[in-house]
């Protein structure tokens, strides 16, 4: 059986969320009923993590102290980690490392903290079933989605082995995006303490996936377009979001009063 951890990203300002994020960490905004950081801990659920970090700002540290009590997660066995300054996804990817001590884990699971899923539970635990390490080092989960240009794309083989991985695109190649959800081998952290600094001063995300790349170990798996996701980034994303969470909870009620 395969060990995994999981490592939840929350940090960042927030920015196109001002001024409410200048007070309020964007992952602890409502999506209709539940704050948006509950949904990332449904995925690590959804594929058996056995340990999760929440990497966050120091700012936001406390909030996350009794996340796991608060919201039903304690089974997730959750601890934070404060990224000092924000220099990219990879490098929290990092600073989450040293929380899981001298636990050894066959996987790691990692997803962004605005990645939100209103269904498909269900084939995220299809997914902990395919993502095996023994057949490739890395799995990124994606989607088709209608606006592509948003997002990095990829581009794979019919058999899932990802070929290319562009971000935001002016004319993407296919409709392909990521989500935001990833499956790495332990090799992750030597990979990332070999990254340079990218223009903006960050180390990417993007740069650790071409390390799995380069050697064909980047395979996607690709949730189809059945699955609610979003990324809850913006006022506009966030508000579809909870109409669809609404949506999803009204239905259940009422299938539940029949």
């Amino acid at each position: 059986m395969t060990r995994r951890a999981g490592i939840i990203l929350a940090g960042g300002s927030g920015s196109r969320m001002h001024p409410t994020t200048e007070k309020v960490n964007k992952h602890l905004l409502p999506v209709y009923d539940r704050p948006v950081i509950s949904f990332p801990l449904e995925v690590m659920r959804a594929l058996d993590v056995d340990r999760t970090v929440i990497v966050c700002n120091e700012r936001d540290q406390a909030s996350y102290a009794d996340v796991g009590e608060w919201l039903g997660f304690a089974d997730l066995r959750i601890a934070t980690a404060v990224q000092a300054s924000p220099d990219g996804l990879a490098s929290a990817i990092a600073t989450a490392m040293p929380e899981f001590g001298e636990e050894d884990f066959d996987q790691y699971i990692v997803t962004v903290g605005d990645g939100v899923y209103i269904t498909g539970l269900d084939h995220l635990a299809e997914v902990g079933r395919r993502a095996r390490p023994e057949t490739a080092l890395a799995w990124a989960v994606v989607q088709p989605h209608p606006h592509p240009q948003d997002f990095g794309v990829v581009t794979t083989t019919d058999e899932g082995l990802v070929t290319g991985v562009v971000e935001k695109p002016t004319v993407p190649p296919t409709s392909l995006v990521c989500t935001g959800l990833y499956a790495f081998d332990p090799s992750l952290l030597s990979r990332i303490s070999e990254l340079s600094y990218s223009a903006r001063g960050e180390l990417e995300i993007s740069d650790l996936l071409q390390t799995y790349l380069d050697q064909d170990q980047l395979h996607a798996i690709d949730l189809g377009e059945d699955v609610l996701w979003f990324d809850v980034g913006t006022p506009d994303r966030l508000l579809d979001a909870s109409a669809a969470r609404r949506e999803t909870v009204n239905q259940k009620t009422s299938s539940s009063h029949r």
